[in-house]
């Protein structure tokens, strides 16, 4: 299992809910899930951040290589500045016994 964690600065959050809707159902027929997506307002203005799983690293890459995700670029290069991605296969676990 592959996590991504992406975390985006937003500069118009209508034109990001229209992006995302789109990006969540190419996202998912790459057998990707959105586990928990929120919001962060901080001195540099808002953040969404999303927790993100694949199957392993090609399914992702299929996904951010996948044509009509790519056709989508005008619209997220309005509605987001930045973003930071953190992906990961460990997972650590420190919950006690």
């Amino acid at each position: 299992m592959l996590h991504v964690v992406a975390v985006l600065s937003v500069i118009d959050r209508v034109k990001l809910n229209l992006f995302e809707s789109q990006a969540m159902a190419i996202l998912k027929r790459h057998g990707g899930e959105l586990v928990v997506a929120f919001t962060s307002a901080t001195e540099q203005g808002e953040r969404e951040v999303h927790h993100l799983c694949f199957p392993d690293r090609e399914a992702f890459q299929a996904y951010r290589d996948d044509p009509e995700l790519t056709a989508l670029a005008s619209l997220r290069a309005e509605a987001i500045s930045n973003t930071e991605v953190y992906v990961s296969e460990s997972v650590l676990d420190y919950q006690p016994d």
